[in-house]
């Protein structure tokens, strides 16, 4: 919840919160009654990645040939579908999610998302009705396709679909993204909205969810004035250092972690590429 203290600080410009905060860092200072917030960025020109982004860029260079960070999910319908509603349902989400249709580019050292005014999204399409595999054989081989195939980040838009048609009743819809765009948390929200917004142009009703007022873009700019202003620095610096050859176990720094109520069910997911 947030509190007078860090909205004020939230409508500082960026400059001004780094240095407020390299202020309060270098005192030593609590810095939770100010980091309630994330300010809006200035501006709609590039927006510079997130760490856990550049993480994610930098694998991606690493290993260009490797799937191991696409997210991809399929939609079973029972009946037939219009695929223009599904892509209308869609690009409404992605209307609403700047980070959606964002593409990446730069060097290393200035790396950044170009949010584009507009992006239509247009599924493939394939059909499996009069193919020469059996269907069950040639819908393995699509998905298994569908969820390798790489993406490029700058020239690619980096959410996508296939729409299969399996016989004259069965539909599947694959949605893929790459994970510099998407976690699985949000993969769940996108689901949500995309089912909310299907519901809305099958019934021909407008979809009145509305705008996100914070976007990714305002999360990211936010956490590099942190990084500039020594915030996530003193954040490692709370950590023991790991263990050193000749350093007893008994010299170790211990810490008294407070709880907050039972430990949470454990959840797993599936790999996406395995």
């Amino acid at each position: 919840m947030s509190n007078p203290l860090s909205e004020r600080v939230a409508a500082l410009t960026g400059d001004q919160r780094i240095r407020l905060l390299r202020t309060m860092v270098d005192a030593g200072e609590p810095l939770t009654p100010v980091l309630g917030v994330v300010p809006r960025r200035s501006g709609d020109g590039p927006v510079p990645l997130s760490p856990a982004q550049e993480d994610l860029w930098v694998f991606e260079t690493l290993y260009p040939d490797s799937a191991a960070i696409n997210l991809a999910a399929a939609y079973h319908f029972d009946h037939a579908v219009d695929r223009s509603g599904l892509e209308a349902a869609l690009q409404l989400v992605v209307d609403r999610h700047d980070i959606l249709r964002g593409s990446i580019s730069g060097e290393p050292g200035d790396v950044v998302m170009v949010i584009a005014e507009k992006r239509r999204v247009v599924f493939d399409r394939a059909d499996l009705r009069n193919g020469n595999r059996p269907a069950a054989e040639a819908y393995a081989a699509l998905v298994d396709d569908f969820r390798r195939r790489t993406f490029d980040l700058e020239h690619d838009p980096l959410i996508r679909g296939l729409f299969l048609r399996v016989d004259d009743d069965k539909c599947v819809l694959l949605l893929g993204l790459h994970h510099i765009v998407t976690d699985w948390y949000s993969f769940d929200i996108l689901h949500t909205e995309f089912a909310q917004a299907y519901q809305a142009v099958l019934k021909g009703v407008e979809w009145d969810a509305p705008r996100p007022e914070i976007q990714y873009g305002d999360y990211a700019v936010w956490q590099r004035e942190l990084e500039a202003a020594g915030v996530h620095d003193r954040q490692l610096a709370f950590w023991p250092a790991p263990s050193r050859p000749g350093r007893s176990s008994s010299s170790s720094t211990t810490r008294s972690w407070p709880r907050c109520g039972p430990s949470p069910a454990r959840t797993t997911r599936p790999s996406s590429t395995s």
